[in-house]
């Protein structure tokens, strides 16, 4: 966006998971949006612990990869609480 002229028909505020699909959504269904988040860099970590079945349901949905499982640490459900 660069002239005066250029509107945005929404703005997305926060880039965490929700930010991120919504603004992604929109702009599938040709809506302009800008997304902004007060971190001034993006994280090397994720901040997420786990993804539900409703999750990867809704992801496949968007028509991520199949193998998106396949990129994550899978867990045997039991955890340590670090000190």
């Amino acid at each position: 966006m660069s002239a005066a002229t250029d509107v945005l028909d929404v703005l997305v505020i926060g880039a965490g998971p929700t930010g991120l699909v919504a603004a992604a959504e929109l702009g599938k269904r040709g809506v302009r949006c800008a997304l902004v988040d007060k971190a001034l860099v993006r994280s090397e970590r994720s901040r997420a612990l786990v993804v539900h079945p409703r999750s990867l349901e809704v992801l496949q949905r968007m028509g991520a990869p199949a193998d998106l499982l396949d990129l994550g640490a899978r867990s045997d459900g039991s955890f340590e609480i670090a000190p």
